[in-house]
This record gives C-alpha cells, sequence and structure tokens, in this order.
C-alpha cells in the first residue's frame, strides 16, 4: 500500500509533525507526468502556502491541475425536500468542524487552497447523498455532528476532541484504507466517498494527455497508485516530498486535561520564524 500519512518528531520538545505526500508518477512509454498532490483537509495556513507554491510552480512549467470538491451544486440541481435537509446539515457539520479545527489554528484546506484555473473533477454533495442514499448520509452527519457538539461553557471537550484527532492520525498509519472489493456491497459511504470518487479521478487524469497534477484527500492515494500503476504510470519515490501539516496534539496531555475538566493548552505553531519556541497558532 502507499503510505498516504506519516507522523514523525521533529524538535527538541519531541512535538510530533503531521505530513502528507507529494508523489510524482511517469509513464513509462510516454514520459507523461503526473504528479498527485495528497492533502490533509484541515492544516496550518502554511502547510496550504507551501502545497500552493509547489503547485504554481508546476503550473508555470505548463502542467494541468485537477482537484477534488465535493462542495459544489450545479445549476440545474434539482434536490428534493428530503435532500435539501440533509445538504443544509452537511453544511452546518462542515462549519462545526472547522470551529473545532479552528483551535488549533488549523484552517480548512478550500479557504487557502484553490486557484480559478483548476478544473474540478468530482461528484457534487447532491451527487453523494443520492448514492450513499439520503437515509445513509442522515445518519452520517447525524453520529459526526454530535461528536462536534457540547456547550460552549464546556472547554474542556475539546481536548478530548484533539485526543481523539490524534488518535485518529495515528490509527490511519496503520490501517489502510478499505479496499474497494470488500465495501462495494458493504459500506455505501466508503464505497462512493472514497473508491467512486478516487475512480473519477483516475478516469479525468488518464483521459488527458497535458503533464498534471492531482489534488486529492491523502486516503485516496492508495487507490489512485493502484489505478495509475494498471494504466501503465510508476511512482517515482526517490523524488516524493512530505510537507508537514502541522504539530499533532498530543494524546496524553489532552486526555488528562479532558478529565480534569480543563481545556486544552494553546496549540503550537509549526510555520514559524523560531521554532525552537513555537507561538500558538
Amino acid at each position: 500500500m502507499a503510505p498516504y500519512l506519516q507522523i514523525t518528531r521533529t524538535d527538541r520538545h519531541h512535538r510530533s509533525v503531521v505530513q502528507t505526500p507529494i508523489t510524482p508518477f511517469c509513464h513509462l512509454d510516454t514520459g507523461r507526468r503526473i504528479v498527485v498532490v495528497s492533502t490533509a483537509h484541515f492544516g496550518e495556513g502554511g502547510y496550504y502556502q507551501a502545497l500552493l507554491g509547489a503547485i504554481t510552480a508546476s503550473m508555470n512549467q505548463g502542467f494541468t491541475v485537477h482537484y477534488e470538491n465535493a462542495n459544489h451544486q450545479r445549476p440545474d440541481d434539482q434536490p428534493s425536500t428530503a435532500e435539501q435537509t440533509v445538504l443544509a446539515d452537511l453544511a452546518t457539520m462542515r462549519d462545526l468542524e472547522a470551529l473545532r479545527m479552528s483551535a488549533l489554528g488549523w484552517t480548512h484546506q478550500p479557504t487557502v487552497l484553490h486557484h480559478p484555473n483548476w478544473q474540478r473533477h468530482d461528484l457534487t454533495d447532491l451527487e453523494i447523498v443520492r448514492q450513499v442514499g439520503t437515509e445513509a448520509m442522515r445518519r452520517y452527519i447525524i453520529r459526526r455532528t454530535r461528536s462536534l457538539t457540547w456547550p460552549d461553557h464546556e472547554t474542556w471537550r475539546l481536548a478530548w476532541h484533539q485526543a481523539i484527532f490524534a488518535v485518529g492520525n495515528r490509527v490511519s498509519i496503520r490501517v489502510p484504507p478499505p479496499e474497494a472489493a470488500r465495501t462495494a456491497h458493504i459500506n455505501p459511504l466508503t464505497r462512493v466517498l472514497l473508491h467512486t470518487r478516487t475512480q473519477i479521478a483516475v478516469t479525468a487524469a488518464t483521459a488527458t494527455t497535458d503533464d498534471l497534477i492531482m489534488i486529492w484527500g491523502a486516503r485516496h492515494l492508495p487507490g489512485i497508485t493502484t489505478a495509475l500503476s494498471a494504466a501503465g504510470y510508476r511512482p517515482d519515490y526517490d523524488h516524493q516530498r512530505w510537507p508537514i501539516v502541522g504539530y499533532l496534539p498530543p494524546i496524553r496531555a489532552n486526555t488528562a486535561r479532558y478529565l480534569l475538566r480543563r481545556p486544552p493548552t494553546p496549540h503550537p505553531c509549526y510555520y514559524t520564524n523560531d521554532r525552537n519556541h513555537p507561538q500558538p497558532c
């Protein structure tokens, strides 16, 4: 499996950072180049600025850019009343996610990582709702929203959220994304959000002969790698880069603060002028 997430320790304080890869591919026969920019959907602004700089440099060399963005609606979309409710709840959930991640000083990817000349190749939210099923999407949104909702005065719950977020990142390194064959008839949410959208990305990428940048969430990288390899592309791991998303919140300290009903301490910012003495983001 192609690694799509990495956690390393970087400084004298033994802080851990999260990293996602930029992976170049080359077609064995034609020499055509595809660079897959795997992203975290939340990260420090400096992380997205670094990605944007690398992408812009490739654009200046003639690369076309394809990117994911399901948060999109076509003018002719006509959602039913039930679908409108799910879409509204989905928007609320995303706003809540952004609010909780802002406590780390992290921002949502589309806030920084965008360009008017990039080409969107993805499902829309409405298409996802219809393929997953309104009821299945509703249940997912309810579960996710509940995990992000608490009274404003219970600030100690944020410490638990940050601990769980850090645990999730560490688990992701050890547990690969599920294979398409195992989830096609079991989990419609995973099938659509991960596998169907990965196939859309690869189909669009292989339908053109331009040198290409693909900007997709990191969990799509294993599937993209498998599909591109089957189409004659080979990853160049010697030139793979791992930009830093930001510092990972500490698990033990945040768990302790949660149990003591104390809010988390201010989160340090990686992209600062003095990394030996980082300031809160």
